[in-house]
């Protein structure tokens, strides 16, 4: 039994090094790195749409977002205004970001919903 136990540890501590698998409708973007500012333009050519929202939803294991000053939680939703305001601190020359962008074509009401399944709600 503490053999199945020992195997079970042993699997979710190499779990991270498979990677994480992308969320969908994620795409990843490629940035300099640094100390640099999140352009929305950027953003917008390398997803070939311009971007109404977008949330950041991975990054390298060294790297911060920061948005006014403040860490960045990973899936907080951001407007175009917001981007502008993103900052992202990493060691590395180039770095790649995850998000889940909704372009402006889409109607304002899109987005990530939640459904309760419980009888009870």
């Amino acid at each position: 039994m503490w053999r199945r136990g020992l195997c079970l540890a042993v699997l979710l501590a190499a779990l991270p090094l498979w990677g994480v698998p992308a969320q969908a409708g994620q795409r990843l973007v490629t940035l300099p790195g640094g100390l640099r500012r999140v352009q929305v333009q950027e953003l917008d050519r390398q997803l070939g749409t311009p971007v109404q929202w977008m949330a950041v939803t991975q990054l390298p294991a060294d790297t911060v977002a920061y948005l006014d000053g403040r860490p960045l939680a990973l899936g907080q939703r951001l407007d175009r205004a917001e981007v502008d305001r993103l900052y992202l601190f990493s060691p590395r020359e180039q770095l790649w970001m995850g998000v889940l962008a909704v372009p402006e074509s889409a109607p304002r009401n899109s987005g990530l919903r939640i459904r309760c399944i419980n009888p009870a709600f």
